[in-house]
C-alpha cells in the first residue's frame, strides 16, 4: 500500500465532500435537518483535511494542495454526498491501517473513528 497515494486520495476525497456541499442539491438536503448542520458537516472537513496534512508532513509525504485539488477534480461533481461519505469512510480505513503500521495508534484510533462517523453521516443523509 503506497502511504502518499492513499493519504491524497483521502484528502482528494474531503476536498471533493467539501464541493459538494456546496452545491445546491447539498444544501437543500441539509436545510431539512437544520440550517447549522451543513456549515458544521464542512467545518469539521475541513478540519479532517487539516488534521491529515499535519500528520502527513510528519511523515514527509510531502502532499501538496495542488495535488489535492488535482485529484480532488478527477471526482465528478454528481450530488451524492451520503456516497461520498462512504467513499471517505474507506478511504479512511486504509489509511488507519498504514497509521497503524507506522506505528502510530492515536492516528488509527482517530481515523477509525472518523471512518465509523461518516458512515453514519451517510445514513442519517439518506434518511
Amino acid at each position: 500500500m503506497d502511504p502518499r497515494g492513499e493519504w491524497l486520495r483521502l484528502l482528494g476525497l474531503l476536498e471533493h465532500m467539501i464541493q459538494e456541499s456546496e452545491r445546491p442539491v447539498a444544501q437543500k438536503l441539509f436545510r431539512g435537518l437544520g440550517v447549522r448542520r451543513l456549515r458544521m458537516a464542512q467545518r469539521q472537513l475541513r478540519r479532517e483535511r487539516q488534521a491529515l496534512l499535519v500528520a502527513g508532513a510528519r511523515w514527509n509525504l510531502a502532499i501538496e494542495p495542488d495535488d489535492v485539488f488535482q485529484s480532488s477534480r478527477a471526482l465528478a461533481l454528481c450530488d451524492d454526498l451520503a456516497q461520498d461519505y462512504l467513499a471517505v469512510a474507506e478511504a479512511y480505513r486504509r489509511a488507519a491501517s498504514i497509521a497503524e503500521q507506522r506505528g502510530d495508534p492515536t492516528l488509527m484510533r482517530w481515523m477509525a473513528l472518523r471512518a465509523r462517523m461518516h458512515i453514519e453521516h451517510s445514513r442519517f443523509l439518506q434518511g
